[in-house]
């Protein structure tokens, strides 16, 4: 949270924007900026990085997952942004996006693994 607390400032004290205004500049800055050239491009690079993979495999998980999750990603988050924005109470913000974010990490992480060798080692149980 503490990355988008600079784009709620923004919108609110140097635009001087609220309501409708403030909810779509938020939402523009979430989903067109912020989410496809910053936040899956991280994610997924990041996590081919931490696996000891290299770059050019992190290049290439970022292209074959990108568009996919971006799609799933506006899916979920345009309406839940659209909600938080505008209906959550202040106070219950943080615990609205958490619940949501639960959800869209979850399939994330699945994207992520997809195509990775699924095959598990089988342990014989003497006995």
């Amino acid at each position: 949270m503490f990355l988008l607390q600079p784009k709620d400032s923004f919108v609110a004290d140097v635009l001087h924007l609220d309501g409708l205004g403030a909810v779509a500049t938020k939402l523009f800055i979430d989903q067109c900026l912020w989410t496809p050239f910053i936040f899956l491009p991280v994610f997924f690079g990041g996590m081919v990085l931490m696996e000891g993979k290299g770059v050019d495999a992190a290049l290439g998980k970022i292209r074959q997952a990108l568009v996919p999750s971006l799609k799933a990603n506006w899916k979920v988050w345009v309406p839940a942004n659209i909600v938080n924005y505008s209906v959550v109470p202040v106070d219950l913000k943080v615990l609205f996006i958490n619940a949501v974010s639960l959800g869209f990490t979850v399939y994330l992480s699945l994207v992520a693994n997809r195509g990775k060798d699924s095959r598990r080692e089988e342990v014989e149980v003497e006995g």
